[in-house]
């Protein structure tokens, strides 16, 4: 009966499955599944919501009125009220004072100014806002795709230390069984003194990794909880790592260079340096404004010819403006716009070897990672089996503690080497996913 209570604690310890990190009561646990943490990232992300408010600035500012492309109109009113002392004299001799005299002056009117032809400079500035409402746009998918990258490694680290901390929790057990054979055996004098206060010392040791591994798993909940965006609160998350070995890197590549975002946005940039320099040199034409008002003035007097004087007016006319000189500073602008659209042309060139470089470095390592898999995976049941064996025989007394120990440590480091090459070779697959555009796509 007790061998087969030991080998029940065997297949516990070396074959453990998926916890629930519990840090409170059960029922105040919530299961975090991915699908739900992603919609809460897009959510609530604090990045990827000022990435959508700067979106709305940028898709308001695309507009033809601010292009210049409407016209400007204005009304205006005035009232103007002064007293005055004079004396009048009139060509027939008489000569008529007045005191505290009131005058008073109201103007009113309306104006429409229309540019007609800036050198086509307006349809210039309305590509380039349109350009930049792209640019914002793509400026936004970058910041989901990397908030998203982000918190998908973050989600897969919480299910790992998940992992650790149920293994921790196992070998915790084990170390107590090991502590309670040793003292059946000392009692009956089949084991001294110094092999009881061993066990002890290591069961200790397990259970201070244990503390520290609940520590460790708390800080990273959290951090997952600030990539949500959401007030911390306590959860349990899925350990599922089902990893897609068939990824190849020239189709990533190819992908790459049509669907990342950071290069579009890039190419988007070159743009808009370009139109740019079209807004400066289509700036030398001349310029033809059409102007029209309507006025209204009422003048009301106690002294002068008039008495009173109400008037209407009507004008229009067209106005024609030719920069001919301004210091050489239009030149300068249009020079260093110029030189802003060369250096928007090397930043592409740029984002293009980062991109690859750093494709290349992904996929490396995730290739690593899969024969580290299965490496590690074969080791694992290697160790496993040595550790039940282990068990078995220092239960029989045919071993030594240190025997069992060192057993029990390299299960435990097996399962620790294949968990990490588990999170390396999915946080790998993310990033190809992120680097080649596909990300969004990869967790829908």
């Amino acid at each position: 009966m007790k061998r087969y209570g030991y080998s029940i604690l065997v297949v516990g310890f070396l074959s453990v499955g998926r916890l629930i990190a519990q840090t409170g009561d059960a029922a105040d646990v919530v299961h975090l599944t991915l699908t739900d943490a992603i919609a809460l990232t897009l959510e609530n992300s604090f990045q990827i919501r000022i990435s959508q408010n700067n979106l709305r600035i940028a898709n308001t500012n695309n507009h033809i009125g601010n292009a210049g492309m409407l016209p400007i109109v204005s009304a205006n009113a005035s009232v103007n009220r002064s007293r005055l002392n004079a004396e009048q004299e009139f060509l027939d001799g008489r000569i008529v004072p007045v005191d505290n005299g009131n005058r008073q002056v109201v103007n009113a009117g309306v104006n429409m100014n229309w540019r007609l032809f800036d050198g086509t400079r307006m349809f210039a500035t309305l590509s380039r806002l349109q350009q930049e409402a792209i640019a914002s746009n793509l400026q936004l998918k970058i910041q989901i795709d990397n908030t998203l990258g982000q918190m998908l490694q973050s989600y897969y680290r919480v299910a790992v230390e998940q992992e650790r901390l149920a293994l921790f929790q196992s070998n915790v057990m084990f170390s107590e069984e090991r502590v309670r054979i040793v003292d059946e055996k000392y009692k009956v004098g089949k084991e001294s003194k110094l092999s009881l206060l061993q066990a002890k010392v290591d069961l200790n040791s397990d259970r201070s990794s244990l503390v520290q591994q609940r520590e460790l798993l708390v800080g990273q909940k959290l951090a997952l909880v600030q990539l949500m965006g959401v007030d911390p609160f306590d959860f349990e998350v899925q350990f599922q790592f089902s990893i897609d070995n068939s990824l190849i890197l020239s189709e990533l590549e190819a992908a790459a260079a049509t669907h990342n975002p950071m290069l579009q946005r890039q190419q988007s940039n070159k743009q808009i340096q370009d139109l740019q320099v079209k807004e400066l040199n289509r700036g030398r034409l001349p310029q033809l404004d059409l102007n029209i008002g309507y006025g209204y003035g009422n003048l009301q007097s106690d002294a002068g010819f008039l008495v009173g004087n109400e008037s209407f007016d009507f004008n229009y006319g067209l106005s024609a403006t030719v920069n001919l000189f301004s210091g050489f500073n239009q030149m300068r602008n249009i020079q260093n716009a110029q030189v802003a659209l060369e250096n928007s042309q090397l930043l592409q060139q740029e984002a293009e070897q980062i991109i690859v470089s750093n494709l290349l470095n992904a996929f490396t390592a995730y290739r690593n990672n899969l024969e580290l898999l299965e490496l590690e995976s074969e080791n694992l049941e290697v160790a496993n089996e040595n550790s039940e064996i282990a068990l078995e025989r220092f239960r029989l007394g045919v071993s030594d503690a240190l025997a069992l120990r060192e057993a029990q440590v390299n299960a435990v480091n097996a399962r620790i080497r294949l968990l990490q090459s588990q999170f390396n070779a999915k946080a790998a697959e993310v990033e190809l996913y992120r680097l080649s555009g596909k990300l969004t796509e990869s967790v829908k």
